[in-house]
């Protein structure tokens, strides 16, 4: 008896736990299946950040952080500190005044954008400009705070390095 009844109990088991472990299909997908819109959204940022980088418009750029912005740069005006939105305009002038940008972009970029209105983005920035006639490649992991009040903007911007942390960045370059 016990034969008869194993059978039917092990094949409703398998089928209930592969029911279970892969679901039972779902709806259709879009070409951004498991990508969030604020995804998206922060992705954008990160696309608008790099096309006016490359045009060298310093107000493009500025549209793109928070005006609460902490800065983290090599050589912050307080050593150990950040520096802010302002700071940070007046390096980026500086560094459009005196280099011609050839190239821009910031690639393998991973964003977690788990919370309504604070995401993080991590990538590798990459900027190839020429100064006083000598071309120049600066390349640096980045990761990026963005918070979103009334649109997504970046509010903390620091290098990253995989075995210490936060640490100081690069860009832009002080010429």
């Amino acid at each position: 008896m016990i034969k008869i009844f194993a059978l039917p109990l092990i094949i409703f088991s398998l089928v209930f736990l592969s029911f279970t472990l892969v679901g039972c299909g779902g709806g259709g997908g879009s070409s951004t299946a498991g990508v969030s819109p604020a995804e998206i959204e922060v992705q954008a940022v990160l696309d608008s950040v790099v096309a006016s980088v490359k045009a060298q418009n310093a107000d493009s750029v500025m549209n793109n952080f928070d005006t609460n912005l902490k800065y983290y740069p090599v050589s912050p005006a307080v050593v150990g500190g950040y520096e802010d939105y302002n700071q940070f305009r007046n390096r980026l002038n500086d560094f459009f005044t005196g280099a011609q940008v050839t190239d821009c972009s910031i690639t393998s970029v991973g964003i977690d954008a788990g919370m309504e209105s604070v995401a993080m983005a991590r990538g590798v920035l990459s900027c190839t400009y020429n100064a006083a006639g000598t071309v120049k490649t600066l390349q640096e992991q980045i990761e990026m705070k963005l918070e979103r009040v009334s649109k997504w903007g970046i509010s903390e911007i620091y290098a990253y390095d995989q075995s210490v942390g936060q640490t100081g960045m690069n860009f832009p370059p002080k010429l």
